[in-house]
């Protein structure tokens, strides 16, 4: 990324997590133009908390909890207080995955 301003957010249990994989590569982060911040991010709670627009949002492995209503809470927290119109991407992965039955008959 060139000259990016990146926020990383999660539920607060897994935000060590991310701090530590910033300070693992703090040095190539240095050595670009681009700004990491780490927010914990309680959907529906913290909503002043992100604090400005994004033009891009990534969203990946949201599987904490029923994917559809976290979905809807994490889009109307992006849209929240932003007066302007500002075309946005929005991207999300989602895999289902196959139940492995692990008995062997």
């Amino acid at each position: 990324m060139l000259d990016s301003n990146v926020t990383l957010t999660d539920l607060s249990y897994i935000v060590l997590n991310i701090r530590f994989n910033i300070d693992t590569t703090k040095e190539i982060i240095m050595s670009t133009n681009d700004a990491i911040t780490m927010k914990a991010l309680r959907c529906g709670i913290d909503n002043v908390a992100i604090g400005h627009c994004f033009d891009v949002v990534s969203a990946l492995d949201l599987v904490y909890h029923d994917v559809y209503k976290l979905l809807l809470k994490m889009i109307h927290l992006l849209f929240l207080g932003f007066e302007e119109e500002k075309e946005m991407a929005f991207v999300i992965v989602h895999m289902r995955k196959k139940k492995v039955d692990h008995e062997r008959k």
